[in-house]
């Protein structure tokens, strides 16, 4: 009975304390630049796809790709940043550009 007693007396105390939030892990950190490595390199890929294709579906598909794609990366960057991560180089924005410009055979 008093081991009863005693585990739930420390389960109540667990659920009461206050610990300071714990450290990220190597692996989450490694995890997270990897991912906005990841989504760094789709921004620009999506930008070429936009910049590149007449069919106005695909467009509305890569727009709201790009859409989702800087919703993550901001939330990423801001989590990052909070807890202290050294971001991974990010690429610059493709420059719009007319894909009827661009020739045939390219």
């Amino acid at each position: 009975m008093v081991g009863i007693l005693e585990a739930a007396i420390t389960t109540i105390k667990s659920l009461t304390d206050e610990e300071k939030p714990q450290p990220l892990h190597v692996g989450e950190v490694m995890a997270c630049w990897i991912y906005l490595a990841g989504l760094e390199i789709a921004k620009v890929t999506v930008q070429a796809g936009i910049n590149t294709t007449n069919d106005e579906d695909l467009k509305a598909m890569l727009k709201e790709d790009l859409e989702l794609n800087h919703s993550q990366r901001d939330r990423l960057y801001d989590f990052m940043l909070k807890e202290g991560i050294t971001l991974p180089p990010a690429h610059e924005n493709m420059p719009h550009s007319d894909s009827n410009s661009i020739p045939l055979g390219v």
